[in-house]
């Protein structure tokens, strides 16, 4: 079974490149298009059903009050429908988040008969109206991130930021003509700018998205990392190759999703060897239970926070650099995928990535820990002179990064790095093939090692 989903997804890349390489747009997936689940006998049998299957799905139990909220009082083909009660049935068909994956999620139009509201409400007629529907959200991220000031001196210009995580759906069409051709690590032999799970074109629409939501540097180009495949999980040894990538193909910031593992060896190391290099790495602060590892001075550790202050996540003390919005965050999704908002920490290590990608373009003779330095520094809660072992210090405020003068601060002029911007931008010019080819070397080299 893997194997035929690893040659499914290299028949896919290969067909995604041939249609850029020839100018054929793939075709755009319809609007009604959910991804959906058929509950199972065993999920009807358990008390715990829709945790069990948020678990498995999108990797958290916690998530079920998501696939609750999507479901609750749509009708079922049979005619019932999801309750306060939560219990299931089998062959109900559950929508889901965006970002689910693994075996029995689906995608397309519902079945006819379960895609409307109960046509009759009333205790013990099984079928009830739908909850109201939530009104829309305001964009409360990119009200309290401003980036007004910052703009008016640069919006990221000639800066790669590298997004390690599901990859990136380049024909979303607010990051049209910024995501390179990048790689999928976990293949090998296919792109990184195709996205199934959602969380990696949501934080590269953080980073330099544009439209009615633009992202905090929209003139930077995001270079696509695919370490998650069908499942959400990474595999360490994937996500330092992923790593090596970024810093050869000239990325000058890196961003890692959830799913980086820090506290493993090979992935310290990259993150180490690619600051040493210049490049400012951007990582999710590390939850209470996981393991603390100290990482040099171009590293930020972001704790992802919501409209009123909550964390996201339950951080250990000291462990957040800085604080960026996590909780109910707008992004962008997949093509055919509506616009959802959003919780996780990956999500604030993104507006960081941008604020980093915005400094290295307006200070290019600042190294990575003087920009890691600049973004703490100017920070909402430096005034109080010590980072808080909580939220370290404070908010990130991106036009102060940008525009602020650090007392103390010294440029330096980063040493000559191997490759650069050009490695990896367009598979029109032919560059982009020239990228994937250096990362499958790379990826192979390191399955050797690991042999």
């Amino acid at each position: 079974m893997a194997i035929r989903r690893t040659r499914a997804a290299c028949l896919t890349a290969l067909v995604l490149i041939l249609g850029l390489l020839l100018g054929v747009a793939p075709a755009k997936a319809a609007d009604d298009q959910v991804k959906y689940y058929q509950v199972t006998v065993a999920d009807q049998s358990a008390s715990d059903g829709l945790a069990r299957i948020a678990e498995r799905l999108l990797g958290e139990p916690a998530r079920a009050e998501e696939i609750y909220r999507l479901n609750s009082g749509r009708r079922q083909p049979d005619g019932l429908a999801l309750l306060d009660t939560r219990q299931l049935r089998a062959e109900w068909l559950l929508v889901l988040p965006w970002d689910a994956a693994g075996d029995g999620v689906r995608m397309g139009a519902l079945p006819a008969g379960s895609a409307g509201p109960c046509p009759r409400s009333g205790a013990g007629q099984g079928c009830v109206s739908p909850l109201p529907a939530p009104g829309p959200r305001s964009d409360w991220a990119g009200e309290r991130i401003t980036t007004a000031q910052a703009w008016a001196r640069t919006q990221g210009d000639g800066v790669m930021v590298a997004v390690v995580d599901s990859g990136v759906d380049a024909r979303t069409p607010q990051l049209r003509g910024r995501v390179a051709l990048g790689a999928d690590v976990t293949s090998g032999t296919a792109p990184g700018n195709l996205d199934r799970l959602g969380s990696g074109t949501a934080m590269a629409g953080i980073v330099a998205g544009s439209g009615s939501t633009p992202g905090i540097a929209p003139a930077a180009t995001i270079l696509p990392l695919r370490v998650i495949g069908d499942l959400p999980r990474a595999d360490p040894a994937q996500v330092a190759t992923a790593v090596e990538i970024a810093v050869t193909a000239g990325a000058r910031v890196i961003a890692l999703g959830k799913f980086a593992d820090l506290s493993d060896t090979a992935v310290a190391a990259a993150v180490r060897a690619a600051t040493a290099r210049d490049v400012v790495v951007v990582v999710p602060a590390v939850s209470v239970g996981a393991e603390a590892i100290t990482l040099p001075g171009g590293l930020l550790r972001v704790g992802g926070t919501g409209p009123e202050g909550q964390r996201v996540g339950d951080y250990q003390p000291d462990s957040v650099d800085v604080t960026a919005p996590g909780i109910d965050v707008r992004v962008l999704t997949p093509v055919g995928i509506k616009p959802r908002s959003r919780s996780g920490s990956e999500y604030a290590v993104a507006f960081v990535a941008g604020t980093a990608a915005l400094v290295r373009a307006a200070h290019p003779d600042l190294d990575a820990a003087a920009v890691a330095h600049r973004i703490k520094v100017t920070a909402d809660g430096a005034s109080a002179g010590v980072p808080d072992r909580r939220i370290g210090w404070g908010s990130i405020d991106p036009d102060a990064a940008v525009g602020a003068v650090v007392p103390g601060e010294q440029a330096v002029r980063p040493a000559a790095k191997t490759g650069g911007t050009g490695l990896a931008l367009s598979a029109a010019t032919g560059v982009g093939v020239v990228a994937l080819a250096g990362a499958a070397f790379l990826i192979r080299r390191r399955i050797r090692k690991r042999a």
